[in-house]
């Protein structure tokens, strides 16, 4: 699923003003990340650790979901038991 989600179109902006921010947690950290929060229930705090706040778990879920990025995953087959769901 990360590699059908890795190739969806999206756009990303630098919004700092004067880009001097720390380097940004890659998609994948985040991706499994709301993986657990969505498919075993846990919540953003319990998730989040050393490398990734619940903060930054919230906020790149709101981008997400800002660029459609949210429904162009419920659109993605999936396998569920080994048979391809679509």
């Amino acid at each position: 699923m990360w590699d059908q989600f890795y190739d969806l179109p999206r756009e990303r902006i630098d919004r700092h003003p004067l880009g001097c921010h720390p380097a940004r947690i890659p998609d994948r950290v985040i991706f499994d990340k709301l993986v657990q929060v969505l498919v075993f229930g846990r919540v953003y705090e319990r998730v989040a650790d050393r490398t990734c706040s619940e903060r930054t778990l919230r906020r790149r879920h709101d981008e997400w979901i800002a660029a459609g990025i949210h429904d162009q995953v419920h659109q993605l087959p999936y396998i569920v038991d080994s048979v391809l769901v679509e």
